[in-house]
């Protein structure tokens, strides 16, 4: 709950048009033109208060493994505040596009926590299953990646990753988090490539934590 009122309290200091469905379909439309370059998530800040969305990143609470939130400050104000808690590229974009398509479907109130584990199972809402879905293929088509598995498993060298991202318009950290995701690879294949991002996001957006206070 203090997470959650401090990611509220920073929303409000954030000065963004009022939000529309139509402004926010825009955004998404730019953050897939950002994919490819850790460099370019210096920008999704502005595009999203564009979009009427305020974003926020808070440095994780101990003990507390919140990973993203989507809040509402009033009916037409949204709010997506991400942790960082893992500062690997993959992670920052599904966390954000997940929140984002809570956003767009007006989900009430979410915290997001533990999504490295909950992600599997198979109880969980429908919004989440949703959210989940829509993350991992607006950043990788599915039917492309599915294919390039079936190409060259178990082969899964670093040139082969580096093409299939490069064809399909992403950062190769995109695919190596994804086919971790589906057990293709282990945890410690290719770890380079799963860049970190947090000090580039938050030299452009409104962020509280790693030894820095935002105003109050």
């Amino acid at each position: 709950m203090a997470w959650l009122y401090r990611a509220a309290h920073m929303a409000r200091l954030v000065d963004a048009p009022k939000y529309s469905a139509q402004r926010l379909d825009r955004a998404l439309g730019q953050l897939r033109d950002l994919l490819t370059a850790p460099e370019e998530t210096r920008k999704v800040a502005s595009i999203l208060r564009e979009a009427g969305v305020r974003f926020v990143v808070i440095e994780n609470l101990p003990k507390t493994r919140i990973d993203g939130a989507c809040i509402w400050l009033n009916k037409s104000t949204p709010v997506v505040a991400m942790s960082l808690r893992f500062d690997r590229i993959d992670w920052f974009w599904h966390t954000l596009i997940h929140e984002l398509t809570h956003v767009r479907h007006r989900d009430s109130a979410v915290v997001d926590t533990e999504m490295d584990k909950s992600r599997s199972e198979e109880d969980r809402p429908e919004e989440e299953k949703r959210a989940d879905a829509s993350a991992v293929s607006f950043l990788v088509p599915q039917d492309q990646l599915t294919g390039f598995m079936m190409r060259v498993q178990p082969f899964y060298s670093k040139k082969k990753i580096r093409g299939f991202a490069a064809r399909v318009g992403v950062h190769p950290g995109l695919v190596v988090g994804q086919l971790q995701f589906r057990r293709q690879v282990g945890y410690a294949h290719n770890r380079e490539m799963l860049v970190k991002v947090r000090e580039i996001v938050t030299s452009t957006a409104l962020a509280d934590g790693w030894g820095d206070v935002s105003p109050t």
